[in-house]
């Protein structure tokens, strides 16, 4: 038997699942083994700690505990509803007035900037890409190569930028 498998069947031995042929085994391990007897005594102490801790602990009742709860949510409660009555009353026509200011000074900002758009130098000022697809574009004069098949103009809608497209045959370019 190795170490590992003795600090397994150790654990095993602690918890009570130790069958007769491994205890056996176990044994003549640690007979012949001062590290996993370390290791044993080592963890006897720790679970022999652990027991002792836990029979000192205090657990509280818990029906006793989730009564202390619901009467200081009560509490809470209680004094949050006291005390916002009067806050109501004293601070009402301030949210009023609060929120038709913020709706005020929310509108006239809206107009300055859409008064002011666009007015400062070098702003952005609108440019062919807002041309609509329907609407004409003037092109003084494209010329295509002798022998163009499919000659093609328009303004791309996204960037407004004219393309000009033809293609050429391979027979006619390479002549």
């Amino acid at each position: 038997m190795n170490c590992r498998r003795a600090r397994r069947l150790m654990s095993l031995e602690r918890d009570g699942r130790l069958d007769e042929s491994d205890r056996r085994a176990l044994a003549g391990h640690l007979g012949q083994c001062a590290v996993c007897r370390e290791a044993k005594a080592s963890l006897g102490a720790a679970a022999e700690a652990w027991k002792a801790a836990q029979d000192r602990a205090e657990i509280p009742d818990p029906a006793v505990e989730w009564q202390h709860i619901r009467r200081a949510i009560r509490r809470a409660g209680a004094a949050a509803r006291s005390g916002e009555a009067w806050r109501q009353r004293e601070w009402s026509w301030w949210r009023a007035f609060s929120a038709v200011g913020g709706a005020v000074a929310a509108a006239a900002l809206v107009l300055v900037l859409w008064r002011f758009r666009g007015s400062e130098p070098g702003a952005p000022q609108p440019g062919p890409a807002a041309l609509g697809a329907d609407e004409a574009v003037h092109v003084e004069f494209v010329e295509f190569a002798e022998g163009a098949e499919n000659q093609t103009v328009y303004v791309d809608a996204e960037t407004g930028f004219v393309v000009v497209w033809a293609e050429v045959s391979p027979m006619v370019a390479g002549s």
